[in-house]
């Protein structure tokens, strides 16, 4: 695809990344925030990308 066929929100940039997780019931608003923490950091880290340019859906 090209760059145009992407939606960026205002203020984002090219490295807008939006991230969707699936959880099975049971699990922990603790649990979920660790593992959100932890991918963000990663993300950072590892790729470079910033956490205020990944969106989440709810």
């Amino acid at each position: 695809m090209d760059a145009e066929d992407f939606y960026y929100p205002g203020g984002r940039s090219p490295a807008y990344t939006v991230i969707k997780i699936n959880m099975m019931q049971g699990r922990t608003s603790v649990i979920r925030k660790v593992l959100v923490k932890e991918l963000f950091s990663k993300i950072e880290s590892e790729v470079g990308i910033r956490f205020v340019a990944i969106g989440k859906e709810t």
